[in-house]
């Protein structure tokens, strides 16, 4: 009798952290060759991404006005710049909302650069591709 092979797959975790519990949950979903971390999160159904590839919002909740995110592959934060980027069997997403409430007027009129928050120490495509 012959043994069932398991399919490999990805895992996307949305964690709505302590200020958005209702949207946390795990999805899984099969591998296949050529899947991007953008597929991956729009798979899930809650994460919408606009035509000029921005995280836009999670589960209803649009990451603006001091709503923020960290994405994570395997644990490693990335930057929003690798949403394009391959997934490999077995690769782990998390994507984490935060929210950072504005402090003055200044910084509500310069906010432009909040969503972006999530790119420190992140890796980058040689990473992924796996180049020293």
């Amino acid at each position: 009798m012959p043994v069932p092979i398991p399919t490999p797959a990805i895992t996307v975790l949305i964690n709505g952290g302590s200020v958005f519990p209702n949207i946390t949950q795990v999805y899984t979903f099969a591998f296949y060759p050529g899947i991007t971390i953008a597929q991956a999160l729009r798979n899930t159904g809650v994460v919408v991404i606009g035509f000029n590839g921005q995280i836009i919002s999670v589960g209803g909740i649009p990451i603006t006005d001091g709503i923020t995110f960290v994405l994570s592959l395997n644990g490693r934060p990335i930057p929003s710049t690798l949403l394009n980027a391959p997934l490999q069997p077995g690769d782990s997403l998390e994507l984490q909302l935060f929210f950072r409430p504005l402090r003055d007027d200044e910084e509500y009129y310069n906010q432009g650069t909040v969503q972006y928050e999530e790119e420190r120490n992140y890796i980058d495509e040689d990473d992924l591709n796996g180049v020293d």
